[in-house]
């Protein structure tokens, strides 16, 4: 089945029969998810509503969710805080990096990024309805770049999306509003 592909919802109450010693017993059988999936533009379509900034849909459009893109960079100055009841929470104290123009006639800058941790802030910012959550994960090809965050899961809307981007020792450049995470939001 290819990407764009659309699958009816299976039928979650299949059974399988054993061979052998089990056979003439039914269990249930788990379906796998990959033998369903919605319309990637419907689920594309119905995702962007709820976002803001977008860039560019067809491109951010993915089978599962929705890529998000990098509008601002920080580097981090000092340590956040955390506590158990949340009244002494810090975040991390940061200054925003400006990107640069590798060429005079380049419309858009990179971020060099040496080894650490960073905050960026993406494009979009989400609404979300009453009983939704969204996860945020990092996309592969951030991975093979030489940098990654830890998947987190939104319980509320956010504007802006952000999250804590940590850079190997060979460091990382980020080219303005590359798509460097993906966005599912769960009913």
């Amino acid at each position: 089945m290819d990407e764009d592909s659309c699958a009816s919802e299976p039928n979650r109450d299949q059974t399988v029969e054993p061979e052998g010693a089990g056979a003439g017993l039914r269990f249930p059988q788990r379906v796998s998810t990959h033998q369903y999936r919605p319309c990637a533009m419907d689920t594309a379509n119905a995702l962007a509503s709820q976002l803001d900034g977008l860039v560019h849909l067809d491109t951010q459009r993915a089978s599962t969710g929705i890529d998000l893109t990098v509008d601002a960079v920080f580097r981090t100055t000092g340590p956040g805080q955390l506590d158990f009841g949340g009244g002494e929470f810090q975040t991390v104290p940061r200054e925003r990096i400006g990107p640069t123009l590798d060429d005079p006639d380049d419309d858009y800058g990179w971020w060099t990024l040496e080894k650490g941790a960073y905050v960026v802030q993406y494009n979009e910012s989400l609404r979300l309805d009453d009983g939704q959550q969204a996860v945020v994960t990092p996309l592969e090809r951030t991975l093979r770049a030489g940098a990654h965050h830890g998947a987190f899961v939104l319980d509320e809307g956010r504007d802006p999306i952000e999250t804590l981007l940590v850079v190997s020792r060979m460091g990382c450049r980020l080219k303005e509003n590359c798509r460097v995470s993906r966005l599912v939001v769960l009913d």
